[in-house]
């Protein structure tokens, strides 16, 4: 079919650039992070799936809660949800299914790094909406290996088997089971997470950005 052009503009002469992303901003510390683990009481060998998020209708809370229900039977996987947005509707949901002791909210966090250096894999599933997120690109630059939706963005910072697992939107037993197999994997997450800081630095910076922008600017004053 005939692709409709919104802006009628040809394809070859769009080009869109990602928000870069400030490496010296992203400071951990690691004092923060035990604290974290302490208020939750979530012990050194637990397993922690985070994500981070202004948590809307279309970021994929439920999916993510649904997953964590089809994982509760393992009390060692915990769950931590980082940011504002509705969240309280969600921790109501998370409740309701019995899973106060291994679903947490941390609420709005300005700095929500050393939040997110406590994880051990990073999950955004976004079933719509979604552009090259944030979020993902700094779980990325810490290291943390992703499980991603195919929803935007997502597929340029979650690349299957390098930094990550791709699955579809709206799958939560797929979401089970990347859990369960990067709980599994740690020589590999960590290969996952060093592919995904490396990719960061390579495409995804500011400087990157401020690079792109500067091509396009000079290709313009070539024609």
């Amino acid at each position: 079919p005939k692709i409709q052009l919104q802006a009628k503009i040809p394809p070859e002469r769009c080009l869109s650039i990602p928000t870069g992303l400030a490496p010296d901003k992203m400071r951990t510390d690691p004092k923060e992070t035990k604290s974290w683990r302490a208020r939750f009481s979530i012990k050194e060998t637990d397993f922690v799936v985070g994500t981070a998020c202004v948590m809307r209708s279309w970021k994929g809370i439920e999916d993510l809660i649904e997953a964590a229900r089809l994982l509760g039977k393992d009390p060692t996987i915990k769950f931590l949800l980082i940011g504002g947005g509705n969240w309280a509707h969600y921790a109501k949901k998370a409740a309701e299914y019995g899973l106060e002791k291994t679903v947490f909210f941390t609420g709005h966090l300005e700095a929500p790094f050393s939040a997110m250096d406590l994880c051990d894999a990073f999950v955004l599933l976004s079933t719509a909406n979604e552009g090259v997120s944030q979020a993902l690109l700094q779980a990325a630059f810490l290291q943390k290996p992703l499980i991603a939706t195919s929803i935007g963005g997502s597929p340029e910072v979650c690349l299957p088997g390098k930094t990550g697992i791709l699955v579809p939107p709206k799958s939560p037993p797929l979401v089970q089971e990347a859990i369960i197999k990067m709980q599994k994997s740690p020589e590999w997450r960590e290969m996952l997470g060093k592919n995904g800081k490396a990719l960061v630095l390579q495409s995804f910076t500011k400087a990157v950005m401020g690079e792109r922008n500067e091509k396009v600017y000079e290709s313009l004053c070539t024609e």
